[in-house]
C-alpha cells in the first residue's frame, strides 16, 4: 500500500567501502555511489558493560569517536539532496555469538564536521561465524541534506539503553563488503 503523502523517489545505493579500518569518524570508511571493486571488512567488538550509549546530542561526535563505531562518509555533497521515506540498510556481517545486535544510524556531516542524527534501527545476527546478509530498517525519514554537506552511516553493536537486551554477550562483529558482498544504504531520494 502507498502512502501518497510521501513525495515519489527512488533509492539510491551508497556503497559501504575502506581499506579495513573504518573505526570513528576520523578511520577510512567512505559511502560511495560506486559499486565496490575490492573486497574488504572493518571489525568492531561489542561489549554490553561498555556498550555505545544512545546520544540525544544533536552531534553525535561523542561516540563517533569510539572503536566500535564504524562511521562510513560520502564526498561533501555538490547538490542538495532530499530523502523521504523508508531508509534501510543491508550489510554483510559475520558474528562470533547468534542474536547479536548489529545498528545503524544515519547522520548529516555538516561544513564544520558537526553530525546531525537522522534516524537510525537494529537487527539481528541470526547465526555465529557464518556470513550473513542482515537487511536493517532503519525507520521512515524525511530530512534534507544540503550542499557541501556529507552523508554518514555510523554502524554499532548496540545503542544503551534505546537497543539493549538482558544478558547481552560480547561479541567479535566483521562488516564485509565488495563485488560478493556489496554492503548499502539505500537512501529514499526524492524527485525534483
Amino acid at each position: 500500500m502507498t502512502n501518497r503523502h510521501w513525495p515519489q523517489h527512488q533509492h539510491y545505493r551508497y556503497y559501504l567501502l575502506s581499506q579495513g579500518r573504518a573505526n570513528t569518524y576520523r578511520g577510512d570508511g567512505a559511502l560511495s555511489a560506486s559499486e565496490p571493486v575490492r573486497a574488504a571488512l572493518d571489525r568492531f567488538d561489542y561489549d554490553p558493560f561498555t556498550a555505545v550509549p544512545t546520544t540525544d546530542l544533536l552531534d553525535q561526535r561523542p561516540v563517533e569517536v569510539r572503536e566500535d563505531v564504524l562511521c562510513y562518509t560520502s564526498p561533501a555533497l555538490t547538490e542538495p539532496v532530499r530523502i523521504a521515506g523508508a531508509v534501510e540498510l543491508v550489510v554483510f556481517v559475520t558474528s562470533s555469538i547468534p542474536d547479536g545486535g548489529i545498528t545503524g544510524k544515519l547522520v548529516d556531516v555538516g561544513p564544520d564536521d558537526s553530525a546531525r542524527f537522522i534516524t537510525d534501527g537494529i537487527a539481528r545476527v541470526r547465526r555465529a561465524r557464518e556470513l550473513y546478509e542482515l537487511h536493517i530498517d532503519l525507520g521512515a525519514a524525511t530530512a534534507l541534506f544540503a550542499s557541501g554537506h556529507r552523508i554518514r552511516l555510523d554502524v554499532s553493536g548496540g545503542s544503551v539503553p534505546k537497543y539493549a537486551e538482558p544478558g547481552e554477550l560480547p561479541a567479535v562483529n566483521r562488516i564485509h563488503h565488495g563485488p560478493r558482498t556489496p554492503s548499502r544504504l539505500l537512501l529514499p531520494v526524492a524527485e525534483h
